[in-house]
């Protein structure tokens, strides 16, 4: 990992040259390795400008340091996604119980039911398998790519075919929040087909079926839904064009505003 004190001499000279006095200095962990030529992006906090020196000391032109300072923006969303990403996991434990308690009402209320709620229940009973497959391959993606990461890292160098390995992974963890959650919006209809059906057919004065179905009713508002969740929604969407789409990981605003403060010298042309 690349630090201000192990940064080699004459790359932390010429980066104090631009340094304004408020600032201190701020160095990528990893130097990046594109087009043959090694280069180190430096960070200038607080005020969040940043320099791109090639590795033989030339400060590059702004034109040709945007895909440096850009990359090194994305790798850096890269490892706080990965840093983050079991938060969109839940216990493996609430999804079996959602599972169990939907056979647990198809084994004994789906005989009189039309063939509309039949498919619900059969939808419904599903989700909890598909949804545990794809956290098992979100958790694995997550930790596969982290340690890639740290491994980097320690090496100090970041090469562009690592640059490709490092955005399979993210991919990876992102197509698997996406899966996951789409499947929940999906099939809210259905669920929703399952409660009311149940609703309908068990008592209120059912004291053992009763308070399980209201399990099942708790426990289904915790899973996503358009309305209770439409930030989500839109979040989805997002992710959605980034791993089908290919769209960049910073949108078009935030990399102008990024770029704005980069210090590389811009042509005078």
């Amino acid at each position: 990992m690349i630090t201000g004190k192990n940064l080699p001499q004459e790359i932390k000279e010429i980066a104090l040259r631009y340094k304004e006095d408020n600032d201190k200095l701020d160095v990528f962990l990893v130097k990046l390795v594109v087009d043959d030529f090694g280069h180190y992006v430096i960070r200038y906090l607080p005020s969040m400008t940043s320099l791109v020196i090639r590795e033989d000391g030339e400060v590059l032109p702004f034109n040709q340091a945007v895909k440096l300072v850009m990359i090194s923006v994305t790798v850096d969303r890269t490892a706080d996604l990965l840093q983050n990403g079991l938060r969109w996991k839940k216990d493996k434990k609430v999804f079996e119980g959602i599972k169990n308690t939907v056979k647990y009402f198809v084994n004994k209320y789906q005989k009189d039911a039309s063939a509309r709620v039949q498919q619900a229940m059969k939808v419904f009973m599903e989700l909890p398998d598909k949804i545990i497959e794809h956290q098992y391959m979100l958790e694995k993606s997550v930790c596969e790519g982290i340690q890639y990461m740290k491994s980097l890292g320690r090496r100090g160098v970041v090469t562009e075919d690592e640059l490709d390995q490092i955005k399979k992974y993210r991919n990876d963890v992102l197509r698997h929040i996406y899966l996951q959650s789409e499947v929940q919006f999906q099939t809210e209809e259905d669920r929703n087909v399952v409660l009311r059906y149940l609703d309908s057919k068990i008592s209120p004065w059912n004291m053992f079926d009763r308070p399980v179905y209201w399990y099942l009713k708790l426990q289904n508002r915790n899973l996503l839904s358009r309305k209770r969740f439409s930030n989500q929604l839109r979040e989805m969407e997002k992710i959605r064009k980034i791993v089908f789409d290919d769209a960049p990981l910073v949108d078009e605003e935030e990399k102008q505003q990024i770029l704005n403060r980069c210090k590389n010298p811009r042509s005078n042309k």
